[in-house]
């Protein structure tokens, strides 16, 4: 798929930039976010995902200034799940989450956040039953994000210690080495 095709759908673009950290965006950042061809007063059905990126790091800078990316990117991402919980489709699914075995809760969380996009291609390998592998072909924005969605998601289903570590960064591609007890 071309650079150019990757799109971010305007669920996942509003959930970040307006229900997860709309409070924390200041009037300058809107106009960075602008600069970049993100307009939050006018969203697209679909964000090419350059932009996405570009004004994720934009967030990301704006909210945590010297704080190394990867605790950013995975503080975003709990972040994310939570505001999302807050809505009345994630206050159902958080429901949900008490409900299903975490194993099952990993096993979809990657298909979750690729419904988020055109692009994003996860595999789910099961190595233990409390010890999974995720290959996304592609990811849209920094790879600690996504990890950060699955953390909490782990904590949220009722287990322990999620350790989540990016064990492959290889062009697009990110894979995953989940844990928990």
């Amino acid at each position: 798929m071309s650079t150019s095709s990757r799109r971010v759908f305007n669920h996942a673009v509003t959930g970040l930039f307006v229900k997860a950290f709309g409070a924390k965006v200041t009037p300058e950042l809107r106009v960075r976010f602008k600069e970049k061809g993100l307009d939050l007063h006018h969203i697209p059905m679909a964000l090419d995902a350059n932009v996405f990126s570009a004004c994720f790091d934009e967030l990301r800078a704006a909210l945590f200034p010297g704080r190394d990316p990867d605790s950013a990117g995975r503080e975003m991402g709990r972040t994310f799940l939570d505001a999302y919980f807050d809505t009345t489709m994630g206050a159902l699914q958080r429901t949900m989450l008490k409900l299903v075995p975490t194993d099952r809760v990993v096993e979809r969380a990657p298909q979750v956040a690729a419904s988020g996009t055109n692009f994003i291609r996860p595999t789910v390998e099961r190595l233990d039953a409390k010890h999974y592998q995720v290959t996304l072909n592609d990811h849209s924005t920094d790879p600690s994000f996504l990890a950060g969605l699955i953390e909490r998601g782990i904590v949220m289903s009722r287990s322990e210690a999620p350790e989540v570590r990016i064990t492959r960064l290889e062009g697009r591609q990110v894979r995953y080495d989940i844990r928990w007890r």
